[in-house]
């Protein structure tokens, strides 16, 4: 009898023990699921940010404390009637997405959520960021005063950079030969190419570098040196530099272009797309070789203006501002 008792009674706790580990394990069950629930409210995304700010595209960064999903990103202009635009990422930790298509110069607030099998958490806390300025890309790009071993590159601009890269090879893409830094100024830049070969074919490309952002390079040129002593218009022709003196420059109204002494002279004055805006063939100029020219008409930008004699050259920049 007392084997059978404590046999009974083994079995009684053995039996009390599988219940209470079954409703311990319910209740961790229970527990889980209860944790569940709570955590996408609990996965709020912290410490939003905006980097790498640029004209049309934006990092966005966040931080989350455990595992989503997904996220959603909610971003909108900082205007009353601005449409608000939401994107899904179903990307497993992911913790930031590149904005694109924005409009420059523009705020917008943006505000991000977690996602997990069990539904959606917060919106985190509004972030601010404001796109910059658009970097447009250098126009007119040409190539000038070409010799056997130096040209002129100049272009023009309407991006408030600070500066331009000027990268030139003498095949077809590649290898990039050099990259040049060029300080921007007003509107109108150039940039004198030294030490190239003789009867070389050179591409060249011009790039925009604003505040926080760069253009795209400009579109390819070409232009190809001349051979050895080739060149009329600096070789076999003598430099009128030292008779002729062109004022005011930059010029607004005028520019007067006063030669030392009496001589037969061709002007001729260019835009950078090369178009000729002016021209004169008189080489005697209000008895005091002085040659005044109107500039009311010119736009603002940079000119060139060649003076020719029988045996002589000047060739010289100046800006209408």
């Amino acid at each position: 009898m007392k084997k059978i008792t404590l046999i009974v009674g083994c079995l009684a706790f053995i039996g009390l023990s599988a219940m209470a580990s079954t409703a311990g394990s319910e209740g961790l069950q229970e527990q889980a699921s209860y944790s569940s629930k709570l955590k996408p409210a609990q996965l709020t995304p912290t410490a939003v940010t905006a980097v790498k700010i640029s004209p049309s595209k934006q990092l966005i960064k966040w931080e989350i404390a455990g595992n989503a999903n997904a996220f959603i990103i909610k971003y909108a202009e900082e205007r009353p009637d601005a449409r608000t635009e939401q994107k899904l990422l179903n990307v497993e930790n992911a913790t930031a997405f590149t904005l694109s298509e924005l409009n420059a110069e523009t705020t917008y607030n943006v505000w991000v959520k977690a996602v997990t099998r069990d539904g959606e958490g917060a919106w985190s806390q509004k972030a601010t960021f404001t796109t910059t300025s658009k970097c447009t890309s250098p126009m007119f790009v040409e190539a000038t005063e070409i010799t056997n071993n130096k040209a002129v590159i100049s272009w023009h601009s309407n991006t408030s950079g600070s500066e331009f890269i000027v990268r030139y090879t003498d095949g077809g893409e590649f290898p990039i030969l050099n990259h040049k830094k060029v300080k921007a100024s007003a509107g109108i830049n150039y940039f004198e190419l030294n030490e190239l070969s003789e009867n070389t074919t050179y591409h060249f490309w011009v790039k925009s570098v604003c505040d926080k952002s760069k253009s795209d390079w400009s579109s390819k040129v070409a232009f190809k040196t001349s051979a050895q002593g080739t060149n009329a218009q600096y070789s076999d022709l003598k430099d009128l530099s030292s008779k002729i003196n062109l004022h005011p420059n930059p010029a607004s109204d005028k520019i007067e272009i006063t030669l030392s002494e009496t001589m037969p002279t061709f002007v001729n004055i260019t835009d950078v797309t090369g178009r000729t805006v002016y021209q004169n063939e008189n080489g005697t100029y209000n008895g005091e070789n002085t040659l005044v020219i109107n500039t009311n008409d010119f736009n603002r930008g940079l000119y060139i203006v060649t003076i020719r004699s029988k045996d002589s050259i000047h060739i010289q920049k100046f800006m209408v501002q």
